[in-house]
């Protein structure tokens, strides 16, 4: 059950990310661009694609960064958490031997 949180989270960080940064970024194409440019975007919603790339690289390494974070955890766990003892080996060369009729 856990494992299957992990692409709702990154979708949603994605998603919150590009919100927040699309706000920040019309905020400042508003107050940076020409007046015939502001009727444009008012008329078609879309920045130019420099700005609209500006926001989509900001979420994709918001996704990265929490995706990376995630193996980083994942990997920890399984260095420190996760023991294997002799016996379980043996246990697994035993049941490995029995299946290949040896």
């Amino acid at each position: 059950m856990v494992g299957s949180l992990g692409l709702p989270i990154l979708v949603t960080v994605f998603s919150a990310v590009s919100r927040n940064e699309a706000e920040t970024q019309v905020a400042a194409f508003l107050a940076q661009v020409a007046p015939t440019q502001q009727a444009e975007f008012a008329q078609t919603g879309q920045l130019p694609s420099l700005w609209s790339g500006q926001i989509f690289t900001a979420a994709v390494l918001a996704r990265f960064v929490t995706a990376t974070t995630f193996v980083v955890v994942g990997a920890l766990i399984a260095l420190f958490v996760v023991q294997v003892r002799q016996s379980g080996i043996d246990r697994l060369k035993g049941d490995r031997a029995m299946l290949s009729g040896g």
